[in-house]
Parts: C-alpha cells; structure tokens; sequence
C-alpha cells in the first residue's frame, strides 16, 4: 500500500491520463506552457445557526476593508474580473431559497462537525453566499486574504461555513485547523485548500480534485483506479496539484515532471511525502494529461485526466502501479508457510465467508469498502504455487476477476496491477475493508504474524 493521505471521500467525478515511468533529466523536460484559466473564483457559503450568530453588510465591509483591502464590491461577479471583487447575497429562509447540504451529503463532507451541528444546518436562521473573483496572477495570494477575511467573520459564532468550490462543510474551529493552519503567505499546502473526490464506477473507481479553481488552476481526475488503493491515488494527485501550483505551466506535449524532492512546500514535502516512502522510491516520474470533460457532479473548471498509456502491452492498472511505485515506492513480504491444521481451518472458516462475501459484492459495495481474496498463482509443476492478493472486480458463479495487489516473487507474467482470473473453489482467504480503515478476514495472514 503506498503513503500519502486523502484529503476527502464523496461520490461523483472523472479522468484520463497518460503516465510514464521514465526517470527525466532536466534537459528531457518539454517546453513548459501555462495552463491557468482567466481568473479565480471562490464561493462560501455561511449559515446562521441561531438568531444571534448573524453578520450584517456593515460587518462585513468593515472586515473587508481591513482584510482585503484591494477587493472592489459589486452586485454580482463579472464575467471576467481584472481586479478582485466580493460579492454577497443575504438569505432570510436559506432552507427554502439557499439550501444547505443535507445529512448524507454531510457524513462524507462535513469536517470536524458534531452530530448536532449537521442536524441543525438543516433548518438554519439565515445564510450568506460570499462569492470572490480575480485575476489569476492574484489567486494565490487573494485566497489568503479570502480565508482571514472569513476565519475573522465567523470567529466565536454558532455558524457553519461550507465551500461551494470543494463541497466541503466546516464550524469555525474545524475552518481554522484544515484551512488556515496549511495556508499563509509564507507556506502555501494547496491539498489543505481541495478536496479529493472517490466514486465507484461499476468493477474500478474514480478520483477526482475540487477546488483548484480557486487557484484560477484546472482540476485534475483518475478513473479505472483499483478502489483498495485509493490513499495512494490521492498521493498522486496531491503531487500533482502542488507541483502545477507552484510551476503554473505543464509541457507542451501535456506532460507534468513529478519530482518529490523538488516540491518547495517544506512541511507537506517532509510530513507528508517524503515521511511516508516505501523501499525504491525514486521520487520522480513523468505523467501525461489530456483535456476531459467534467462529469455530473464535477465542478464547473477545467479539467485534466491522466492518461495511463498501455499500448506496449498489460493492464491500464500495471501502469498506474509502475508510476505509483517510482513515485513512492512498494512494501513487500514474502513468508513461506506450511498449511498445517490450524491454517487449514482458519482457511475453511474463509471459505464459509464466501456465499456472504459474494452476495455482498452483487449487490453493490458502498463507497470505502473493497474486497481481496487470496489465491494461488503456479509457479511451476515442481515449485507449486504464489499464493496473492487479489481485489475483487467481477464474480460470475465461481469464477472471479480482479486486480492483483502483488508484486510477484516466482510466480512468471504477472506484476501488480494484472488482470487477473481465479476460481471460488481455490481462495484461501479474504479481506473485506470497510470505510472507517477497519477490516474483516485475514484470519490466515494473522496466524503467521502471531509465528512470525
């Protein structure tokens, strides 16, 4: 499993991409081109929990003026801003005419928030729509200016602020620590300013930023990603995103040179990259990107899939795996294991497990939950068989489809990420994953910890 961290679950979005595992030098680096839309926009929404919470017009022109001095106030934002510009709608019935998020939007989005604060966001006093705009040389230092202005409005009141942009629900304590504390004029951490969008599209899954256009910068999305390695993908994309903040340009050809060490954001470089790499990472790698079509449910941006190219042979997901392993490296074990009673059995219980197991992936795995199996993979006639992880993507009778999560030690012609068959009757054990982190099975696997 790689490191890195996934800055948020939901459901709905899209991708291409092509991806390279070469290692570049400096001089194969494409002519960089910039890839910034025309300006920025940002929108927040605040809603007023009880009567007291409420900020007035005359409240907010003064933080403003304070804060964000050079915005210019006006009805509505322009269709194309050349300077920064506020602008603000008062809500006397936001159920009705501003509708806030509702409670099973809220238990994927909503940080830091109690149970009793989604439940009052549903029929709140009153609301407010911030709604910023710039120009795109303003972004980076504006959506600072943005988030004072915004941590200062709503310090101390009983108050949820949610991001139009990422679809991200916040009280003002959860604002300040995911927001403010990754964002300053001195540091900026672009992935504490996005979101990263999971959904299941029937056998693989989706990833895909929001947010980025608050940087005047496009989104960027994967599709056909196994969805047991999902904190890897949104590594990936946290890169991605950081490199391109910083840079502002990709290559002419669409192609993004990732280099770790290259990242200027110290504490996101030291934290959360290089403080989570696996044996053989090389850091760097090269990716391609093509220009997609948003989705239903994807924000309103530009956007940019990446592109798996496996036209030399094997799997979209081998791939994947080879840009995610230069990038942060693998962790592989291999234990030799004598299937004696104990094993045997806690292999019968697994193979009980199964009809459930089954009937729980027919009718559709939620959001967060995946599935493993491990099955035998022949090595030779005379040296038996690989035993590996396999993810589970179709099941028809007893014949099951999947991503293998292995690197192969012996077993010839298959490597992470291979499309790959095996037969019900031949799982000697399973791993049901469940959104919370938790895990079911893998009543084997524990067996030989205990020895070990």
């Amino acid at each position: 499993m790689y490191a890195m961290r996934l800055t948020a679950l939901c459901f709905l979005f899209l991708i291409h991409l092509a991806c390279q595992a070469q290692n570049p030098s400096a001089q194969d680096l494409a002519k960089p081109v910039g890839i910034y839309n025309s300006e920025y926009q940002s929108y927040y929404g605040i809603y007023f929990l009880n009567k007291e919470a409420t900020i007035t017009a005359e409240m907010l022109r003064q933080k403003a003026r304070t804060l964000y001095p050079h915005a210019q106030w006006v009805d509505s934002l322009s269709e194309s801003s050349t300077r920064a510009e506020i602008s603000w709608v008062y809500y006397e019935n936001p159920k009705v005419d501003f509708t806030p998020p509702d409670m099973d939007y809220l238990r994927y989005t909503g940080i830091g928030l109690s149970q009793a604060e989604m439940q009052d966001l549903q029929d709140p006093e009153a609301g407010i729509l911030l709604s910023f705009a710039g120009p795109a040389k303003q972004a980076s230092a504006d959506q600072w200016h943005i988030l004072q202005l915004i941590d200062t409005l709503v310090a101390n009141k009983d108050v949820i602020i949610t991001d139009f942009v990422t679809y991200e629900s916040f009280n003002p304590r959860s604002f300040k620590l995911a927001r403010l504390m990754g964002y300053s004029q001195d540091e900026q951490d672009v992935s504490s300013q996005i979101s990263i969008h999971l959904y299941r599209e029937e056998a693989f899954c989706r990833a895909i930023t929001l947010g980025m256009r608050k940087f005047a910068l496009p989104d960027f999305s994967i599709e056909d990603l196994p969805c047991s390695n999902q904190y890897s993908y949104a590594s990936l994309l946290n890169l991605i995103c950081q490199t391109v903040f910083e840079q502002g340009t990709i290559g002419e050809d669409w192609s993004i040179y990732l280099d770790i060490d290259a990242i200027e954001n110290a504490p996101l470089k030291k934290k959360e990259m290089l403080g989570n790499l696996e044996e053989g990472a090389k850091k760097k790698a090269w990716v391609k990107v093509e220009l997609v079509d948003p989705q239903e449910g994807d924000d309103y941006n530009t956007q940019l899939g990446l592109v798996f190219d496996n036209s030399g042979g094997g799997s979209v997901q081998e791939v994947q795996n080879e840009v995610l392993s230069r990038l942060f490296g693998t962790k592989e074990t291999l234990s030799y294991v004598e299937h004696d009673d104990e094993i045997l059995e806690a292999s019968q219980r697994a193979q009980g497990e199964l009809p459930r197991l089954k009937k729980l992936f027919e009718e559709g795995l939620a959001l967060g939950y995946s599935l493993l199996l491990k099955a035998p993979f022949l090595i030779s006639e005379d040296e038996g068989n690989e035993w590996m992880w396999v993810e589970v993507s179709a099941w028809v009778g007893s014949q099951i489809k999947g991503i293998l999560q292995n690197d192969p030690y012996y077993a010839p012609g298959l490597q992470a990420g291979s499309l790959v068959e095996v037969a019900q009757e031949d799982v000697f054990d399973y791993i049901l994953y469940k959104p919370d982190g938790s895990y079911e099975g893998n009543e084997t696997g524990k067996i030989m910890q205990k020895r070990n």
